[in-house]
């Protein structure tokens, strides 16, 4: 039979309701003397081999410690930096007393039995929910945390400073001595406050140096081929939108018989560990994924401990990116062979896969 709370009361001479305060995760003895039988209380539960009930401490409390990560689908859920988030989140929940829950919107009878029944105590958010969930998140006054993204104002939210990565981007190939510099966004590539704010951080480096941008706004591969191969104001590097996009960049060079940085320097976001692998390395503009995760999880956790107190509108935490340079950007070669020489590489049209954008 499970150790109850009345039989470890009985053991150490105090009350029930002095050992379930005790128990709890966030008891904090304010007096010698109450830390000193805090700690008896602890150490005959333990010798008692106690274990706490969940679901009657949820009852009892109105809270169960759990979060709920509230997502539309699970694509991309655990690929490149979402992992890092994850990791972020859970490690920093756990060590406050709290552990997190997935709660996906395809399935509607599920999440209706997660949020309206109250089993989660605040919600992470990737974007602005259908309506029905964020009528139910309302009408259930759980606390709200948005994850990079800024889709709502008014909940915390951690963000990374895309604008800045952006310019980081383009002010590197200036630096390098290119001009004709595209910005390159694959037609695959979800709605996203990242793909504006990359741009504009982009155009406005360009600008600032005298350079026209020259955006590729959801079109194909083939675009870029034709911007790379052009007689005249032909691209000498390009900023891909994700790390993704490089590869297609890449493979694209490939089959043209065409290579990085020697004609075309390539530069991206995100720095999934696999694009260190890249021929050649791929250099990118990162940032500290795990810290998205971490401080979103802080929030919460000031969220919930506070009851759920409105925060400021606009209570944003913004995550500096970082210029990371590998082999794949260098100087614009002027010396580049022409496609007619003959000891150029060979075009390769017989190879006709292609990679698949999966971001």
């Amino acid at each position: 039979m499970p150790v109850t709370i009345y039989q470890i009361a009985e053991a150490a001479g105090v009350s029930s309701s002095t050992v379930a305060r005790v128990l709890r995760p966030d008891f904090t003895a304010t007096r010698s003397d109450a830390t000193a039988r805090a700690d008896r209380v602890r150490q005959i539960a333990a010798e008692m081999g106690y274990r706490p009930n969940g679901r009657a401490r949820a009852l009892s409390t109105g809270k169960s410690d759990c979060v709920g990560l509230v997502y539309a689908t699970d694509d991309y859920l655990f690929e490149g930096v979402h992992s890092d988030i994850f990791l972020g989140i859970t490690r920093t929940l756990h060590a406050g007393g709290f552990h997190l829950a997935f709660c996906p919107l395809q399935d509607d009878r599920g999440w209706r039995h997660v949020i309206e029944e109250s089993r989660i105590d605040g919600a992470f958010l990737f974007g602005v929910p259908p309506r029905p969930v964020a009528d139910a998140l309302r009408r259930q006054c759980i606390p709200q945390v948005m994850l990079a993204t800024d889709a709502d104002p008014t909940a915390p939210t951690v963000v990374v400073d895309d604008v800045a990565g952006g310019r980081m981007a383009a002010e590197h190939l200036l630096e390098l001595g290119h001009h004709e510099i595209l910005f390159w966004v694959h037609p695959e590539i979800a709605e996203h406050c990242s793909v504006g704010q990359r741009i504009e951080g982009y155009a406005e480096a360009m600008r600032d140096h005298g350079a026209a941008p020259r955006t590729l706004f959801r079109q194909p591969v083939d675009a870029v081929r034709a911007a790379v191969t052009a007689r005249s104001r032909r691209a000498t590097a390009i900023v891909c939108y994700c790390d993704h996009e490089a590869l297609v960049v890449q493979h694209m060079l490939w089959r043209e018989g065409l290579s990085a940085p020697r004609d075309l320097s390539v530069i991206a976001f995100n720095d999934k560990k696999s694009m260190q692998l890249m021929t050649p390395p791929l250099t990118t503009i990162g940032f500290d994924a795990e810290r998205i995760g971490s401080a979103g999880a802080e929030a919460m956790i000031r969220l919930i401990r506070s009851g759920g107190a409105p925060t400021v509108a606009g209570a944003t935490m913004s995550i500096a990116p970082r210029l990371i340079v590998r082999e794949s950007t260098a100087p614009p070669n002027e010396g580049r062979r022409r496609a007619s020489e003959p000891n150029r590489v060979a075009k390769r049209p017989h190879l006709q896969n292609t990679i698949a954008l999966s971001e």
